[in-house]
């Protein structure tokens, strides 16, 4: 049975009175226990107890936006590539401020940046590289989570491994998420200029697509080859759906293993990539 978890978030709030919380299923990421959790959490010591009373054990996320805080959340795991991301983004733009880092259990981490000089928060997937993130909600410092490894479960806990104090937000975090004014005007900006899935268009992706873009293989960093290769094609003016049918009909077979469409586990699948090109 879960450990009682009310300390946890109190604890949470006493650090960061301005953080809004919210409860998640007890042990794991997901699901909220509830909907319109991103804007029904809360900083309330009262309603935390109310719903640890509702929700024994439950872990819990804060919600990002509504805390006004970017998270970069960098993917570690075995085949993810946030962390060599996050070197190459350093690299390029110097070594982040230190601020609050939180490492879940599979090793990733959570680098916490309050908004400020005009940056505000947008869920962006591989916001600041490939598996790095800018998302929605975090679990808190102290969450415990499990994972199944065959007929056993580990479970492991989210850790602070940085400095306790907050950072603002880099003004060029606005390069890779836009500032106030873009976020505002971001759905215009995704317009089109020109028109998509002529005739001619479609020719020239159909060739990349069998004589130019390499295939994607399981081992050589083939998420980010796939990856690129949509980003290619959104950039030669074909649409979302009409990449995915052409990378299904001319590419896909040629990738090892090839992947899955619709079904399957999402970083397996071609719609799932495409999603985070258009994204990106």
């Amino acid at each position: 049975m879960p450990n009682d978890t009310l300390g946890v978030a109190l604890e949470c709030l006493k650090q960061h009175p301005n953080w809004y919380l919210f409860p998640i299923r007890p042990l794991y990421k997901s699901p909220p226990c509830f909907d319109n959790n991103l804007e029904l959490a809360s900083n309330d010591p009262v309603q935390i107890r109310r719903w640890r009373a509702q929700n024994f054990g439950c872990n819990w996320g804060v919600a990002l936006k509504k805390s006004k805080l970017i998270c970069l959340d960098v993917d570690r795991k075995p085949g993810k590539v946030g962390g060599e991301s996050l070197d190459a983004l350093e690299l390029d733009r110097g070594v982040l401020p230190d601020t609050l880092v939180v490492q879940s259990p599979s090793g990733g981490l959570h680098l916490y940046f309050d908004e400020a000089n005009g940056v505000v928060h947008q869920m962006r997937l591989n916001a600041f590289g490939q598996d790095i993130d800018s998302t929605n909600y975090t679990l808190i410092p102290g969450c415990v989570t499990v994972e199944d490894v065959g007929a056993r479960q580990n479970a492991g806990t989210y850790e602070v491994v940085g400095p306790a104090v907050v950072a603002p937000t880099p003004a060029w975090f606005a390069e890779y998420l836009g500032d106030a004014t873009s976020a505002v005007k971001e759905d215009a900006d995704q317009v089109p200029a020109v028109e998509q899935d002529t005739s001619d268009i479609v020719s020239r992706a159909i060739y990349y697509l069998k004589n130019d873009a390499k295939p994607a293989i399981q081992g050589q960093n083939g998420e980010l080859r796939m990856l690129m290769v949509f980003a290619t094609l959104k950039d030669m003016g074909l649409s979302r759906e009409t990449a995915v049918e052409l990378v299904t009909e001319n590419y896909n077979d040629r990738c090892e293993p090839p992947w899955e469409l619709g079904e399957g586990a999402i970083a397996d699948r071609l719609d799932v990539k495409a999603m985070n090109a258009w994204a990106y």
